[in-house]
């Protein structure tokens, strides 16, 4: 695969389930320059500054046919300050190489379903044990965006396509200066992020490398000699269920796969606790 069009030909993506905040650390160093991660008619702030959060989207009625609209807030979104705004909602997404964003499932455990995307929102269903239901939509929450700081200058003049190997150039070559702190948005695939620097959303090859005591997405390398992550974004998935007998309803993946994808429980050969595996 070549490198995004988004990179190449001048279009910018808008800005992105596990969540991944291993280590929180500073910004960037106390010896390196002010981080570039505003815009530039807004003087830099520290990062514990830059995060302001934003009210979580209103609840609305749910049926059957009323949840296609995507909701009023997905997308990135910037203050007047020229801060993000988080939660930052990326609607119909999902992180990694299995991305899915529209599949039948299967429920391992039982899982209640929300007004809203949101766990102060009212319970609207629950899905028991073993029912099939139809995901209708994946949308992932960028709570808090991972932490890339440079060590010295990084020019980005041309990216590596994602399964080709191939080089092409960059439309908007990324000159990084050392001391700059880029902010991870979404991890995408195969080493390829979505990113928020000097004030605008982009999307790239990862340059920087992770410590070695830690866990992150995308290439396990641990030359930080250039760039290194300070941590990784924090982020939350909501699955749009639907199973065909309750109201539509929202519930937040968790780390025990309590609902599966059933093409990817039979893809690897899976299968609930205490169940023989899908298809079988």
């Amino acid at each position: 695969m070549q490198p995004r069009l988004s990179t190449l030909f001048f279009t910018l993506l808008p800005v992105v389930a596990c969540a991944h905040d291993r280590r929180a650390g500073e910004a960037r160093d106390s010896a390196l320059a002010s981080p570039a991660v505003v815009s530039s008619s807004v003087a830099a702030a520290p990062l514990a500054t830059s995060l302001v959060a934003t009210p979580s989207t209103a609840t609305l009625p749910l049926s059957h046919d009323s949840v296609v609209t995507w909701p009023a807030d997905t997308g990135v979104h910037v203050g007047p300050d020229g801060r993000l705004r988080f939660p930052i909602v990326f609607a119909a997404s999902c992180e990694g190489e299995d991305c899915e964003t529209s599949f039948k499932g299967l429920a391992c455990a039982a899982v209640d379903l929300r007004a809203a995307a949101d766990t102060a929102a009212p319970v609207v269903a629950r899905v028991a044990r073993g029912d099939s239901v139809h995901v209708k939509r994946t949308d992932l929450h960028l709570v808090r965006p991972g932490i890339v700081v440079a060590k010295r200058p990084i020019v980005r003049a041309s990216e590596t396509g994602i399964d080709d190997d191939r080089t092409m150039p960059r439309a908007d070559t990324l000159r990084i200066a050392a001391g700059d702190t880029v902010w991870l948005l979404q991890y995408e695939q195969l080493g390829w992020w979505r990113y928020w620097w000097k004030g605008r959303t982009t999307d790239g090859g990862q340059f920087w490398g992770v410590p070695a005591d830690e866990e992150a997405f995308g290439e396990a390398t641990h030359d930080t000699s250039r760039a290194v992550a300070r941590s990784q974004p924090a982020t939350e998935s909501w699955w749009l269920l639907d199973d065909g007998k309750h109201p539509i309803g929202w519930w937040r993946a968790d780390s025990t796969a309590s609902l599966r994808s059933v093409y990817n429980m039979e893809h690897w050969d899976e299968h609930c606790p205490g169940r023989p595996a899908a298809g079988r």
